[in-house]
């Protein structure tokens, strides 16, 4: 896969007709400790990771609702996502090629690669296990609904990453899925 180049931004939106899990039950309990770095050997990426939200775009007559990526080198957690060794999906989003493109070499990930994701508490480690690049821009609104399949919450433990790709054109989504593992 090519090296990103530098382009305009595209936001990681979603038409407004798609619904939105809510985030995740605050009752202060010992579970929620959010993810607070992201380390990737393999890519050698080492960066933080601070919560993001929803925020709701306007061009036109259209409205999309977007997750909208750290303007920083650093990976957004989704605030709707799990909490890392907790059951679910743990969400994280990134620039790969504007702002600090924390997932600048995110496309040269392979299965098998492993990651690191620190919380305050704990580290937590997992194991590539699926890589998809898949068309978002211009899409039809199925095609989208089926691409957000890969950041809803889901009853098995994993983490997924997101990012634009490729860096030219930023059409598609690459998608990364890791399993935990034991240290």
């Amino acid at each position: 896969m090519p090296a990103p180049h530098l382009s305009s931004p595209d936001p990681m939106d979603v038409p407004r007709p798609i619904a939105v899990p809510s985030p995740p039950v605050s009752a202060g309990t010992a579970e929620e400790d959010p993810p607070l770095r992201l380390g990737i050997p393999a890519i050698r990426l080492d960066a933080p990771v601070i919560p993001v939200g929803l925020t709701t775009i306007r061009e036109g007559e259209q409205e999309w609702i977007t997750w909208a990526p750290p303007d920083e080198f650093a990976a957004g957690w989704l605030i709707t996502s799990a909490y890392p060794g907790q059951p679910g999906n743990v969400v994280l989003i990134g620039h790969h090629n504007i702002f600090g493109k924390v997932f600048a070499n995110l496309h040269r990930l392979r299965v098998g690669d492993l990651i690191r994701l620190e919380t305050r508490r704990q580290t937590y480690f997992y194991r590539v296990e699926a890589i998809h690049i898949l068309p978002e821009k211009g899409q039809p609104l199925e095609v989208r609904q089926r691409n957000l399949q890969w950041v809803l919450p889901t009853p098995d433990e994993r983490l997924t990453l997101v990012t634009c790709w490729p860096a030219h054109t930023n059409t598609h989504r690459l998608i990364v899925v890791a399993r935990p593992v034991k240290p």
